[in-house]
């Protein structure tokens, strides 16, 4: 399966999700363990052991597309926000601190990123405490 295909699938199932939950690839070096068809196996984090059933039912409607893309039923490995927190805290650095530019955006000092496909992800509602600066 090409990168692209693997980036297309990714993005699919993110916008029939609405984009709740991140998303990868299983990858051979930071999932353990061996497991027929690893190939087609994604990782989804931070999600409740709840919401996995709506999940299901939220990509039903895409899964035969996926099927044709990757060749084979795709199969969804869950990580509860806990063990997402407890083995993959690694994959979601947390930011801290950030800086306002007067006449221009908003700066985020973002660590630099680990493990495959990483990207930041805010999660919660994010406060911010301003003060003018001197």
């Amino acid at each position: 399966m090409t990168h692209k295909t693997r980036t297309e699938v990714l993005r699919l199932i993110e916008k029939a999700t609405n984009y709740l939950y991140p998303l990868r690839w299983v990858d051979e070096k930071t999932t353990t363990g061996d497991f027929d068809r690893r190939e087609v196996a994604i990782d989804v984090f931070l999600i409740p052991t709840a919401n996995q059933m709506d999940f299901l039912t939220q990509i039903r409607p895409i899964r035969g597309l996926i099927r044709e893309m990757t060749g084979h039923r795709c199969i969804f490995i869950f990580h509860s926000p806990e063990a997402t927190i407890a083995y993959y805290s690694h994959l979601f650095p947390v930011t801290r601190g950030l800086h306002l530019v007067r006449g221009g955006g908003i700066k985020l000092p973002l660590p630099v990123l680990y493990g495959t496909e990483g990207r930041p992800v805010i999660i919660g509602s994010p406060q911010f405490y301003l003060k003018e600066a001197a």
